[in-house]
């Protein structure tokens, strides 16, 4: 068992240095860049999308650890943008925390309901937003 096991430790210590990808999924540039600022000093790479269809097709060519997704979009909303993500067995796994101005409880609940794993309301608090992606990139590590 000895050269299976040192394969699996170098498996191990190989993933544990590679860089979450994160997809921010919204059609402001100033959001793009203020998240950028905001996760500069993370250990996590960003990529970008403006709508709807640009997210599923940047999720069709890399598939990211987690989404961050606007509500308000161009295209198609991101609640049900989420919703349709989470209906491809290959990305349901992906978590989505939706970012957005709008807290009402309706908007909460819709968002949950269509498979957000959280919830992150602008203007963003550096510390609330950094505590959310390492909470939820956490817990996908783990299962």
């Amino acid at each position: 068992l000895a050269p299976q096991l040192d394969s699996v430790r170098a498996m191990q210590k190989l993933s544990a240095n590679v860089r979450p990808t994160i997809l921010v999924v919204d059609d402001d540039e100033f959001q793009h860049k203020l998240i950028s600022r905001l996760l500069a000093e993370e250990d996590v790479d960003l990529t970008f999308a403006t709508s709807s269809s640009n997210a599923m097709a940047s999720l069709h060519h890399h598939r990211p650890d987690m989404i961050l997704m606007d509500i308000g979009l161009p295209d198609v909303d991101g609640i049900e943008s989420t919703r349709r993500i989470k209906a491809f067995d290959r990305f349901s796994g992906i978590p989505v925390v939706m970012i957005t101005g709008h807290s009402q409880k309706d908007v909460v609940v819709r968002s949950l309901k269509a498979g957000a794993t959280d919830f992150v309301v602008k203007p963003f608090n550096k510390e609330t937003l950094i505590k959310r992606i390492r909470a939820v990139l956490e817990a996908d590590r783990n299962t």
